[in-house]
């Protein structure tokens, strides 16, 4: 480092005293220019990137919410069913008792179902909150591994 550094002013001073000092300063200012223009398309082809990887996390991110959304829906449709059900058996009934005993069972019966539900919805966002995870983390690695290699 220290080398090329006193290579470096040892051309710059050659060139102030043979008069080249425009030339070395324009030169230098070119090289300047140069390598800040290969930056800047490193850059802006990594940030193009990073675009277009977060714009693919979130069109996943939306499906997912979508599924979980329509998830919900479902069991909240066939609990409404259920309870619809249930209702119109009570009405049916022909005492008090076996209204009672219409209502214990649909209570038993719901509860497991609602058990059911939770699992199955815990599975559910467990499962996408992973497949998130690895996306994210293959995003990053790619784009760590680009950024590598155009250094």
């Amino acid at each position: 480092m220290n080398a090329t550094m006193n290579k470096a002013a040892e051309e710059a001073l050659k060139a102030f005293q043979n008069g080249e000092a425009t030339k070395f300063v324009k030169d230098a200012m070119l090289e300047g220019v140069s390598k800040s223009q290969e930056a800047s398309t490193v850059w802006a082809t990594f940030y193009k990137d990073m675009g277009k990887t977060y714009e693919g996390l979130f069109m996943k991110a939306a499906a997912n919410a979508r599924t979980i959304n329509e998830k919900v829906l479902e069991n909240a449709t066939a609990n409404a069913k259920s309870m619809f059900d249930h209702a119109a058996k009570s009405v049916e009934a022909g005492d008090m008792k076996a209204a009672a005993t219409s209502q214990m069972e649909f209570v038993g019966a719901q509860t497991a179902v609602l058990n059911e539900q939770q699992v199955e919805l815990f599975d559910l966002t467990n499962a996408i909150a992973k497949d998130m995870f690895e996306a994210s983390s293959a995003a990053a690695q790619a784009t760590a591994e680009r950024v590598k290699a155009s250094a």
